[in-house]
């Protein structure tokens, strides 16, 4: 779709409604909204937009999870956080 002249690509791309509902859950647990639109592929004020309609929802639910305590700012970040908990987790340690 990226291979498409800009005024051929349309204008928001769709998300489910599950990745919406992730996107707002990885919000919340402290991921920046710029690496959550590059994950996801949409614009960041799409993605603004959505996560705030969604995230008032997920806490009426009761849905509050604890924040990550690392800094993830790019898919690098987010890269090396993951490797890092699977090898924590491999060794049964915590990973916060």
């Amino acid at each position: 779709m990226d291979a498409l002249p800009p005024k051929e690509r349309p204008r928001h791309r769709k998300m489910t409604t599950e990745n919406i509902i992730w996107a707002a859950i990885l919000d919340q647990r402290g991921l920046s909204r710029s690496l959550i639109s590059y994950l996801f592929r949409v614009g960041e004020n799409q993605i603004r937009a959505l996560i705030k309609q969604v995230r008032p929802i997920l806490e009426d639910l009761g849905h509050h999870p604890e924040p990550i305590h690392a800094r993830l700012i790019d898919p690098s970040d987010l890269a090396n956080y993951v490797m890092h908990a699977t090898a924590a987790d491999r060794e049964g340690k915590a990973t916060h």
